[in-house]
């Protein structure tokens, strides 16, 4: 199996927005003097620093070299330029301004030839995609880091610490199929552990069928009963505490990791920065659980398209896109993968 980086919310607004950009020919020795011009005229910096200002002929895309007028028979080499957004001044008024300018007034010069192409309006997450745009759009800069997700870096060196990933998905899919022999949930299985050691600090299966109830209780779901084992593990006193309702371990793979004295008792009932992994991607409630309980990696074995709430693509239209482990408007975020491999590949 391997380990397959999520994609976020914005990483995926960022890969589809464009605009819409004044580009031009003109002569290489001119190309400084047009741009101190320029800034006079636009005083505000260049907002698409991901984009190269200056392109030879030679380097522009097919789409956009089929789009442009041809240039006019000249002596001297030309670069294309990046003039600006159409957004930052109407073209009858960009016209009239280049077309004052002397190495358009010169005897025998052409007027300006301005064109407008669409470009990607931000910056790109990796060079791949960077390469992409450069041959699609405009030629384009990749520089190393990532305004709309977690850093490259950062998310290359965790999963170089993930080594017994699918060790711990088979174990949270063995915690789901338990239950499920036993009819009392999903055979969806939740498994926690402690990063610095590797040891399991709960492993619990979906129990939301337990009882006579004829309705599914969701607070029983494998993420909300592990998280809860966790919690009693963590707040250990040795004293009864009212209201006493505990999450009581249903199978004995369950009860082997309660057992385990590996909850470091004292330090709060969160799972802060723990790992956890999951035979299934989580619903809304669970991936919130998991947010609030501040752990730092997740890893999922299948995508569940219609509820899941990890991925921040839709699927034929029936994902609910949410992307939960990392947005910029909730107080936390964590890392995270789904486990792909020859059982759940699809």
């Amino acid at each position: 199996g391997k380990l397959a980086p999520l994609r976020t919310l914005d990483e995926l607004k960022a890969a589809v927005q464009t605009t819409e950009i004044y580009i031009l020919p003109i002569p290489a020795k001119s190309v400084n003097s047009v741009l101190n011009s320029l800034r006079e005229l636009l005083p505000e910096s260049h907002p698409l620093q991901h984009l190269r200002r200056l392109v030879k002929p030679s380097f522009l895309p097919v789409s956009v070299a089929e789009k442009i007028p041809p240039i006019a028979t000249t002596k001297s080499a030309v670069m294309y330029m990046l003039v600006c957004p159409t957004e930052a001044i109407a073209l009858p008024g960009l016209q009239s301004f280049l077309s004052a300018l002397p190495v358009f007034t010169e005897d025998g010069a052409e007027g300006p030839q301005i064109s407008i192409v669409p470009v990607p309006s931000c910056q790109p997450i990796s060079a791949a995609q960077a390469q992409e745009w450069s041959e699609k759009y405009w030629p384009t800069v990749y520089k190393r880091g990532n305004p709309y997700g977690p850093h490259p870096a950062i998310v290359e060196n965790a999963a170089n610490k993930l080594g017994r990933a699918g060790e711990y998905i088979q174990l949270a899919r063995s915690a789901g199929a338990a239950v499920a022999d036993l009819d009392i949930g999903e055979p969806f299985g939740c498994v926690i552990v402690n990063p610095e050691t590797g040891e399991v600090v709960a492993a619990a299966g979906d129990g939301r069928c337990k009882g006579d109830k004829e309705w599914g209780n969701p607070l029983n779901h494998a993420v909300m009963r592990a998280v809860a084992m966790v919690a009693q593990k963590r707040l250990e006193t040795g004293e009864e505490v009212m209201p006493n309702n505990p999450c009581r371990p249903l199978t004995e793979l369950e009860r082997t990791a309660e057992n385990e004295e590996n909850g470091e008792n004292g330090e709060g009932y969160l799972c802060h920065n723990m790992h956890v992994y999951l035979s299934h991607e989580p619903c809304v409630m669970c991936a919130m659980a998991l947010l609030h309980s501040r752990v730092g990696v997740v890893v999922f074995g299948q995508k569940v398209p219609k509820t899941g709430a990890l991925m921040a693509e839709g699927e034929d239209g029936e994902g609910t896109g949410y992307g939960l482990f990392w947005r910029g408007e909730l107080n936390w975020k964590f890392l995270c993968w789904q486990w792909v491999d020859e059982l759940h590949e699809k």
